[in-house]
């Protein structure tokens, strides 16, 4: 199976298709769909079109899955906690100890984790939990989706790795 570090590589491989050109081609082709179904939101006297929401999300979800990757599901540190631990400082001690939690519970590699899309859903479940008390419809509903995407990307291009190269 693939490395920590053959995963990074390949991750920033593909940085350009997962922050620009995946969410260029999303807001082209919500611009012609969802704008006329869903046409906008509104806070305040403020009002953005949804078209705009979803693909601002999508390269905070592919970023994001830079460090939370499928391979949490490890009751030990990995090669991304250590660059999160050495980025961050103390606030990286503190994530990896919240995403122990995680990989005690989930078996590693297992469908829980390592599954295409509905892996990618439970790590947003676990990470965004808070978020429902913010009332996560309007912006927030619609960037928190974007970001479900772009997550899902990484995580993808991540499980497919795992699936199908040998080292």
């Amino acid at each position: 199976m693939p490395s920590g570090k053959f995963h990074n590589r390949e991750w920033k491989r593909r940085l350009k298709i997962g922050t620009i050109w995946l969410p260029s081609l999303s807001f082209i082709f919500l611009e012609f769909t969802l704008a006329y179904i869903y046409p906008y939101s509104c806070v305040g006297n403020r009002c953005f079109a949804n078209s705009l929401l979803i693909p601002i999300g999508m390269p905070l979800g592919y970023l994001l899955g830079r460090i939370v990757t499928p391979d949490l599901d490890q009751a030990n540190i990995t090669v991304t906690e250590w660059d999160v631990m050495r980025w961050l400082g103390d606030f990286g001690a503190i994530f990896v100890g919240y995403w122990m939690f995680y990989g005690r519970r989930m078996k590693h590699r297992s469908f829980w984790s390592h599954s295409y899309v509905f892996s990618s859903f439970i790590r947003m479940l676990y990470q965004f939990w808070w978020v429902i008390f913010l009332n996560p419809g309007g912006l927030v509903g619609f960037i928190l989706f974007g970001i479900f995407v772009g997550l899902s990307v990484s995580d993808g291009i991540h499980i497919w790795f795992d699936r199908n190269y040998k080292e």
